[in-house]
């Protein structure tokens, strides 16, 4: 059992790094295609580069974590359950007041980093956002990538890792779901995420729940956005004020609730597995070169 456990550590911290370079290589040679062939032009450059995403992310991912993880055991009991409309509404709100306090906290950091190195630390995904269309942006980030991450995270890793325990499986998971994203702003923000949609998962063992909650947290950043590209200030600042809103509501009811015996978390930490090395091992130890490498490449390439 130990070195059947030991094994399935290496693997899983495996999985993440190979995914991010298999995506990496897709990505390239998907772009040296369409330009050897000319299929991209003025015209349809955004599409062909959505496109190109989500192949190499989406497809890519999902492909490599089921057959690297095809002999391990996927763990979702049978019982399901769900939630009350309000209580979606409660963790809508935190992902969305998390989000935005670790950004605010992540920004702020960023900023005092650049002036004493002097370096320029960019954000790809909020530059190619400026850039898009409202439908792209609306269909690819808020809906397409909420949905594929979902399967991919909470799908296919969280339910292999519930044999370490739920609690476990919902902390690996989210800092996986973090590096994942290889980008100094979004890292913090994408575990504190995480951590939400591994929850809901784990409660209702039901994917739409973590999947509503993510494209919740995407479609708000993708409509303020869009309100941002269209001059729509009036409309950007009540979606601004929302968000604080909720960041501040998250900050004052969360360490309320995660303290209250009456509206204690329940999440089993049951384990048949030794939770020991489960991140320091080569496989995870890999996987955290492999991001470190890719953000400090998109730093350097600016």
């Amino acid at each position: 059992m130990e070195n059947k456990s030991i094994k399935q550590k290496r693997i899983l911290g495996f999985g993440l790094g190979l995914y991010l370079i298999l995506m990496n290589l897709v990505m390239i040679g998907y772009q040296l295609v369409v330009e050897k062939f000319g299929i991209i032009n003025d015209s349809n450059s955004q599409l062909i580069s959505y496109i190109g995403n989500a192949i190499s992310v989406y497809v890519v991912g999902i492909v490599t974590l089921k057959l690297l993880f095809r002999k391990m055991e996927k763990v979702v009991p049978e019982e399901k359950s769900d939630f009350k409309f309000g209580k979606i509404l409660y963790l809508i709100m935190i992902t969305i007041g998390l989000g935005i306090g670790c950004a605010l906290v992540t920004n702020i950091v960023k900023s005092l980093i650049e002036q004493l190195l002097g370096l320029s630390i960019g954000n790809r995904v909020a530059d190619a956002m400026q850039k898009s269309s409202p439908v792209m942006m609306i269909f690819f980030l808020a809906i397409l990538a909420p949905v594929c991450e979902e399967v991919i995270f909470r799908g296919i890793i969280l339910s292999r890792l519930r044999a370490y325990g739920d609690k476990t499986a919902i902390i690996y998971t989210a800092v996986l779901f973090g590096l994942f994203h290889a980008n100094f702003v979004q890292i913090p923000m994408a575990i504190a995420a995480g951590l939400v949609f591994g929850y809901a998962f784990v409660k209702t063992n039901k994917l739409r729940y973590p999947i509503i909650l993510h494209i919740a947290m995407n479609l708000t950043s993708s409509i303020l956005t869009i309100c941002m590209q269209y001059n729509q200030m009036v409309i950007a600042g009540l979606i601004s004020m929302v968000e604080m809103g909720f960041a501040l509501a998250t900050v004052i009811s969360l360490p309320i609730i995660l303290s209250s015996p009456k509206h204690k978390l329940n999440i089993s930490n049951e384990t048949k597995y030794d939770r020991k090395k489960l991140y320091f091992n080569i496989g995870y130890i890999f996987s955290v070169i492999i991001v470190v490498l890719i953000t400090v490449l998109a730093i350097i390439g600016g």
